[in-house]
């Protein structure tokens, strides 16, 4: 079992014991648990009325040593990743952040330190009053599940890059901070950020072609995908929309991943790009999905979304209009998903004509130019209903 230590809140000889321990060595090894970590009392017996006033106003995080930046500490969250930096941080270090939302990853790339500085022992999850450190064992409490931290460093090199790879327990929105000690990734819910949120699904992908023609002259996974491409240009126009992707390249995330990210999102709105096969080559034409059991729940519904994804993308196309399609108890993400789901099947790959048209860049760009005036017809509608809502 992967070494998990957990602090709770217990008598108070603990509390100087283990604290007195934390100041002299900054070390969690001695026990699987430390106890007397509390928001407002976490300081040693006899300090200086000022000092432990101060250490009271730092809550849970004073836990750790040396100074911490305040305007910093007034921004972190309940949920909270801190991670020591290493001793030779300096001018030369960077740090980049980067997402994987659809494997609930975050990974910290820090350039320009020595090899050897970094563990998962000083690495810390601090969750309301709890602080977790050690490598993860997906115990109760403890945001991150699993963690690695691998290094490079070429022979001719001073310094080396490190990469901490986290795995959490659910989707959130993150924001970064940092002081002169400490390294600070704070998760919130994403709806406590961002106003608008929409996930934008490329169907199949990875070892799942999709469907294709019989002259296999193109997939459908790379239709979906350079159709999604095109959308997320046009979607980088509009700040106000925080958008998700289950897949920007060629992979293949479960279809559970996938409504799983917009479920923990709470995203307002979930778009799929697929194309369509029929073994009939006459059958063509643009056709919508939606979850029908949305019908009544709300005054903006999966069947109103997918009703505006075909009439502004076959718009830009005039492909045939095949019309709207319950697909609840069939289609895994439009019956999974919580939110005003759209699943549009933009053309026939079996049908020639349709398939000049899906094969085509031009009407790519065109489809995701009729996609982008749905996604923002529909946030101007569910503006609308919370207006009328209030």
């Amino acid at each position: 079992m992967p070494d998990e230590k957990v602090l709770k809140p217990a008598a108070a000889v603990s509390v100087i014991l283990m604290l007195i321990i934390v100041a002299v060595s900054f070390s969690m090894k001695e026990s699987n648990k430390l106890a007397g970590v509390t928001g407002t009392a976490v300081f040693l017996m006899g300090e200086e009325s000022e000092v432990a006033e101060e250490k009271a106003q730092e809550g849970v995080f004073a836990i750790f040593p040396g100074e911490k930046s305040k305007e910093v500490l007034a921004k972190l969250r309940d949920k909270t990743i801190v991670i020591q930096k290493p001793k030779s941080v300096s001018e030369v270090t960077t740090v980049a952040f980067e997402e994987i939302a659809i494997e609930q990853k975050i990974i910290l790339h820090i350039e320009g330190i020595h090899t050897g500085e970094l563990s998962e022992d000083s690495i810390y999850r601090v969750n309301g009053e709890e602080i977790y450190y050690g490598s993860a064992a997906a115990m109760e409490g403890d945001m991150v599940q699993f963690l690695t931290i691998a290094e490079e460093k070429k022979l001719d090199e001073e310094y080396a890059r490190a990469h901490i790879t986290i795995t959490l327990d659910t989707n959130y929105a993150y924001e970064l901070y940092e002081d002169d000690g400490y390294y600070y990734i704070s998760l919130l819910r994403a709806k406590d950020r961002y106003d608008k949120i929409i996930v934008v699904d490329a169907g199949h992908g990875g070892n799942d072609p999709g469907t294709f023609p019989s002259s296999e002259q193109c997939y459908e996974k790379d239709v979906n995908l350079a159709i999604v491409k095109h959308l997320l240009e046009y979607l980088k126009q509009d700040d106000t929309i925080k958008v998700y992707t289950t897949r920007t390249e060629d992979v293949l995330p479960t279809l559970k991943q996938r409504a799983a990210l917009a479920n923990n999102l709470e995203a307002d709105l979930f778009l799929s790009v697929h194309c369509n096969s029929n073994a009939n080559t006459q059958i063509q034409g643009m056709e919508v999905l939606y979850n029908e059991k949305q019908d009544g729940t709300s005054t903006f519904t999966s069947k109103d979304f997918a009703q505006i994804c075909l009439e502004h993308t076959n718009g830009k196309l005039s492909l045939k209009n095949r019309g709207l399609v319950p697909r609840s108890s069939n289609v895994y993400i439009v019956g999974a998903a919580n939110m005003p789901v759209a699943l549009v099947e933009v053309g026939f790959m079996s049908n020639p004509s349709d398939l000049a048209v899906l094969s085509n860049e031009y009407y790519q760009k065109k489809a995701a130019e009729g996609l982008y005036e749905a996604v923002q017809d529909a946030f101007e509608r569910l503006e609308q209903r919370e207006e009328e809502d209030e």
